[in-house]
């Protein structure tokens, strides 16, 4: 993990977003042949990680669940199977292109590129004949992961450098990372769950008497 930032195709901050995400397959691969192809045991304390084992069983633990989400919208298994590998293939790849571009120019762009999830998410699945509320619902679900994983890259990213520079062990601070997403996945939706009972977001919906919560970029998504 450390490697992602150490050895930056970013230096010099001319790294753009369209570089990511458009133009950044080969880039994306590379680095992610890097880092399977380190080993959980090291040298030093700053070469331990994670075993991959472990996180490829979080991997399919984590596309378990993601299957469960959306198969409970009650869609065709094509689209289940549809979704879930977009759900994969975009955490993947985005995730990769985000944390290497936070590290080495502090710029994460999640905006964009959960943006272009919903895009090509959008334009797959309507091949697949989804579309209305379950569609619009479908799509966000994963465009909604997606941005959930850019955020963590690029905040995992910038401690790991920081671990390196302290003399932390990045399995240690791994560890840890994993124990912090799933308290605030649990703390963050449990407050959304509480501003929805008292806010209506980013628009006012006829006779719904609630006070509105502005959410800019969300009634971006929603047009």
């Amino acid at each position: 993990m450390y490697g992602l930032w150490r050895g930056s195709d970013c230096d010099g901050g001319d790294f753009r977003d369209r570089k990511v995400a458009a133009g950044g397959g080969g880039f994306v691969w590379k680095i992610a042949l890097r880092v399977f192809g380190r080993r959980s045991g090291g040298a030093g304390a700053d070469d331990r990680d994670i075993s991959m084992t472990t996180i490829l069983a979080g991997v399919v633990i984590g596309a378990i669940g993601v299957a469960a989400l959306l198969g409970s919208l009650r869609v065709s298994f094509a689209v289940l199977a549809a979704g879930l590998l977009l759900t994969l293939v975009f955490s993947f790849f985005l995730h990769v292109g985000g944390g290497e571009c936070d590290a080495t120019t502090a710029r994460n762009p999640v905006s964009g590129m959960t943006m272009l999830t919903i895009i090509l998410s959008s334009a797959v699945l309507l091949r697949f004949g989804l579309s209305g509320t379950t569609g619009m619902f479908f799509v966000m679900a994963i465009a909604g992961m997606v941005c959930t994983a850019l955020s963590i890259s690029g905040q995992t990213i910038t401690d790991l450098k920081t671990g390196y520079w302290l003399g932390s062990t990045p399995a240690a601070q791994e560890k840890v990372k994993f124990l912090g997403v799933i308290a605030a996945a649990i703390f963050a939706g449990l407050t959304i769950v509480l501003l929805a009972r008292v806010y209506q977001f980013g628009e006012a919906a006829a006779g719904d008497l609630r006070p509105v919560l502005a959410s800019p970029q969300a009634s971006i998504m929603k047009r």
